[in-house]
């Protein structure tokens, strides 16, 4: 292929930039739509939505929707002929369509239960009812789109990504604006969309596999016994992202739920900015790292990562106030004192998921189980023993506690496997400089208005100058000199 003959360089950011436009449009739009949702839902709308979000990414986890990824992947990679591979594809398929005929069931029949649980009133329940609906069509959606990477399909998941985008927030606006439908506004936009997704992907995909090669149920053994390990590290990770809802919904109002759920929404945008990458990176790690360069290649690309994702944390940290204050109505401006928080742990995870490529390659897939089972252990107590005592503050230290976790042992695990030539003092160096200057801003005032900007702006400009003159940091120095010097050369004609 064209692209096998380019530069390793260009070929992981050719590969990154495939994907990044249509998802990141959609977190954009996500984000800059928060003002809108803000003054037309409550709090209390927010706090409801956010614990269905969650019921449904729980029974996704738990009925098995993990199947559809890096098996699919795997399997349609490793077989030798397109009939085996369409074989397998549509294996996957079909189990994901039992997944969810599975699932809409289970909530359809226990929704007055659900709901009585959840929000203390069954008032609730046709809400579940209208999510479970449209859970039908997620899990084959998901397979689908999963088939359209694994056939470099890259313009037509594009397409379809933008496409219910575009449908997403037309029928959320017109729903919630026009005809204040309320927190029923995003749940029926849902449904309507992902029942569209559905039929469209199930179109192009089928006419694209040329024929129906059948089920293979040695494959589907196979599939499950691969995807088990990552199944369960699913299911444990949905604890960390939802499960402090299921402990605040007792102890807390759906205010107080409401106002953490934006802030954990802030918090998530590391998560949302390290999407596009992985989805090259996981599907050509094995050939890089196998490369006799393979593991420098391994350490460079994580360290580059890691100034993106502490770089966009210390920004988010440092200006958290105008920023909250910017997207929602006044009753959720006390969500900005979180935002450092979250966003730091999820800087943490974003380089764990990194370090998992590392145990990927060595067929480690139980090692990254227990790295998450081991946090999970952590942030759950912690959320038994914080959430009672502090409420919203247990939530954070608990999820702050959790990824920390996952990140070390990972990280261990990982360098046992490979021996990856990290300098570790280069590796906390940026990090502690965030944190010092973090805390040293949260001594100066003011922190908003005209003036305090401007000094988060200083303390922003701080950090890639420290970077900078550290002689750790050479080659990115050299490297940021050259790219200064192109882009003069080039505004200079």
């Amino acid at each position: 292929m064209m692209q096998d003959k380019l530069p390793l360089w260009k070929r992981i950011l050719a590969g990154t930039a495939a994907y990044s436009a249509a998802m990141l449009l959609s977190r954009a739009a996500s984000f800059f739509l928060l003002p809108v949702y803000t003054r037309y839902l409550t709090p209390a709308d927010y706090g409801v939505l956010e614990i269905i979000d969650f019921t449904m990414f729980m029974l996704a986890a738990v009925i098995g929707v993990s199947i559809a990824g890096d098996a699919l992947f795997y399997f349609h990679a490793r077989l030798d002929d397109a009939r085996a591979r369409r074989r397998a594809v549509q294996t996957v398929l079909m189990a994901a369509i039992a997944i969810s005929v599975t699932g809409c069931a289970l909530i359809q029949a226990l929704a007055p239960q659900l709901s009585v649980w959840f929000f203390k009133t069954n008032a609730y329940a046709p809400a579940l009812r209208i999510a479970a609906t449209a859970f039908l069509f997620n899990p084959p959606s998901d397979a689908f789109l999963c088939y359209l990477r694994a056939v470099e399909r890259t313009t037509a998941f594009m397409t379809f990504s933008v496409l219910r985008l575009a449908g997403s927030i037309t029928l959320n606006v017109f729903l919630l604006v026009v005809l204040k439908m309320g927190l029923y506004a995003m749940l029926v936009s849902n449904l309507v969309v992902s029942m569209l997704m559905f039929t469209g992907l199930a179109v192009f995909s089928m006419r694209h596999m040329e024929g129906w090669a059948g089920v293979d149920l040695n494959i589907l053994r196979k599939v499950i016994h691969y995807s088990l390990p990552i199944g369960v590290s699913s299911i444990a990770m949905l604890m960390v992202h939802y499960g402090d809802r299921f402990f605040l919904a007792r102890h807390c109002t759906l205010a107080e739920i409401g106002v953490y759920a934006l802030a954990y929404k802030l918090g998530m945008a590391l998560n949302y900015l390290n999407s596009p990458f992985p989805m090259f990176w996981r599907s050509q790690v094995y050939s890089i790292v196998d490369h006799e360069d393979g593991d420098r290649i391994f350490v460079r690309v994580f360290m580059y990562l890691e100034i993106l994702f502490v770089a966009v944390a210390f920004a988010l940290s440092l200006f958290a106030v105008p920023v909250v204050r910017l997207l929602s109505a006044e009753s959720f401006w006390g969500a900005a004192v979180y935002v450092p928080f979250l966003v730091s742990a999820y800087a943490f995870s974003a380089l764990e998921y990194q370090m998992q490529s590392a145990l990927l390659v060595a067929a480690k897939t139980r090692m990254i189980m227990i790295s998450t089972l081991a946090g999970v252990t952590v942030c759950v107590a912690a959320y038994i023993i914080g959430i009672p005592q502090f409420g919203v503050w247990g939530a954070v230290a608990a999820t702050c506690l959790g990824f920390v976790t996952m990140f070390a042992v990972t990280f261990v695990l990982a360098q046992r496997q490979r021996k990856l030539p990290f300098s570790y003092t280069k590796l906390a160096m940026l990090p502690m400089g965030a944190v010092l200057l973090c805390a040293l801003r949260a001594h100066v005032q003011p922190i908003d208005g005209p003036g305090g900007f401007a000094v988060s702006l200083c303390f922003l400009a701080a950090l890639p100058a420290l970077m900078l003159c550290l002689p750790l940091y050479a080659e990115e120095r050299a490297l940021t000199f050259r790219a200064g010097r192109k882009m003069a050369r080039y505004f200079a004609g």
